[in-house]
């Protein structure tokens, strides 16, 4: 989380992507860069995303305040290799690094809302609310619309209580817009395919792909 200078010191969330250690056991990896790509392109997909809910008027979703590009320090290192010598990346792999500046949502993921009393209290009306709520928010998302000349409808392909979050208001809200992937009329685009976690795969892609 951060602060919003430019507006009162709103509370805001900043979205950075992860790189896991592994990608850093050797100096020259060459499949880091690749990494480093597919993770870049996969924020600027989520962007992508979060504009298309503010376009369609979706509710349940973070509103994009907005995306920035900041150095990371977290690339550029120092990083220990797997023989324990300290190295840091090309500084120029390091500057461009994509951040998401979110809207700050009070609440909790809905696996840990689940075991509160103020869910359990009304526990057959709370999933009621949960249920529509989130099939609100994906058939609006799932709708066919024109985007550069094709219709697409747009699927989420991980649809997990970690990635629903039930506010204080009991509304809730959907995170995590890097694992949608597009779908057309006639086909399956199959860029952005398989990020979901197992068994979350959607049912839209599993049956066209079987």
């Amino acid at each position: 989380t951060a602060r919003d200078l430019r507006i009162l010191e709103r509370k805001v969330l900043v979205k950075a992507s992860r790189y896991e250690p592994h990608l850093f056991h050797f100096p020259q990896d060459l499949a880091r860069e690749r990494t480093i790509t597919e993770q870049r392109e996969r924020m600027s997909h989520e962007m992508k995303m979060l504009r298309l809910a503010h376009q369609r008027s979706i509710a349940g979703t973070p509103v994009l305040i907005d995306m920035v590009m900041a150095p990371s320090p977290d690339l550029f290192g120092p990083h220990t290799s797997h023989d324990g010598q300290s190295f840091h990346l090309n500084l120029d792999e390091c500057l461009q690094e994509p951040y998401l500046i979110l809207s700050f949502i009070e609440g909790q993921t809905l696996d840990k809302a689940c075991q509160h009393n103020r869910f359990r209290r009304n526990l057959l009306g709370s999933a009621k609310s949960v249920i529509i709520q989130l099939c609100g928010i994906l058939e609006a998302f799932h709708r066919y619309q024109a985007v550069n000349q094709f219709d697409l409808a747009f699927i989420y392909q991980d649809l997990k209580p970690e990635n629903t979050i039930w506010t204080r208001t009991r509304d809730i809200v959907l995170i995590d817009f890097g694992s949608f992937a597009a779908r057309a009329k006639t086909q399956v685009v199959p860029k952005n395919l398989f990020v979901s976690t197992e068994p979350y795969q959607p049912p839209e892609f599993t049956r066209a792909l079987s």
